[in-house]
């Protein structure tokens, strides 16, 4: 806003530092990662960006094969198919066998397998599941089936705030306001349940049909 103007920014040279921690040259970097002022430019210029596709779930490779493959049983889960991998794990559309229920399941990594990894995941699906909100995806139960820890939540029909950005650039402001304090409010809920979510992202918020985040 034109009322809310920063002063002038002096930066001062790193004499400590002899290159830069990005291209490697010889010039004078400064106390932001060790930049020199072409890499800071650069840098700046790119956080500038009205679409800035590092905030989008972009492809990854992921050695580790996926646990399931649809129409395998975990408990009284049937997998319908993978959705996504997150940090922690995989999240696969399932079906609840005793009453047909579609929600989404949330499986630990495989490479997490030590015990405080285990305690940490079910606590925190536990405590999401105490933050009930409209804003907020519901987890039905954290729980271990042999051995295994995995969340049930409900799963979101639409797309992703990162695919709907992507399918229709840029928002209007109107809109993207509304949408995030829709996301502001989900986190304050989650915030007075005792859970701070640290990775929120447009590819972690999904739109449903009637607009709702």
């Amino acid at each position: 806003h034109p009322r809310y103007t920063l002063p002038p920014i002096r930066l001062i040279p790193n004499m400590s530092t002899p290159s830069c921690s990005r291209c490697h040259t010889g010039h004078h970097t400064y106390g932001v990662d060790g930049l020199c002022h072409r890499c800071l430019s650069a840098a700046v210029s790119l956080a500038s960006n009205p679409v800035p596709r590092r905030l989008f779930d972009e492809p990854r490779s992921d050695p580790e094969p996926s646990r399931f493959e649809p129409g395998d049983h975990c408990g009284p889960y049937r997998i319908v198919r993978l959705i996504g991998r997150g940090a922690t794990g995989e999240v696969y559309e399932a079906e609840h066998t005793d009453n047909g229920r579609r929600l989404g399941l949330k499986v630990l990594h495989r490479r997490l397998r030590r015990s405080a990894d285990r305690v940490r995941f079910l606590a925190e699906g536990r405590a999401a599941a105490a933050a009930a909100h409209p804003n907020r995806v519901y987890v039905f139960e954290a729980v271990e089936i042999a051995g295994l820890p995995l969340l049930a939540m409900e799963l979101v029909p639409g797309e992703t705030l990162a695919a709907h950005v992507r399918r229709l650039g840029p928002l209007p402001a109107q809109t993207a306001v509304a949408q995030i304090q829709q996301v502001i409010d989900g986190l304050e809920a989650g915030y007075l349940a005792g859970v701070l979510h640290r990775d929120i992202k447009p590819g972690n918020c999904f739109l449903d049909a009637d607009g709702q985040v």
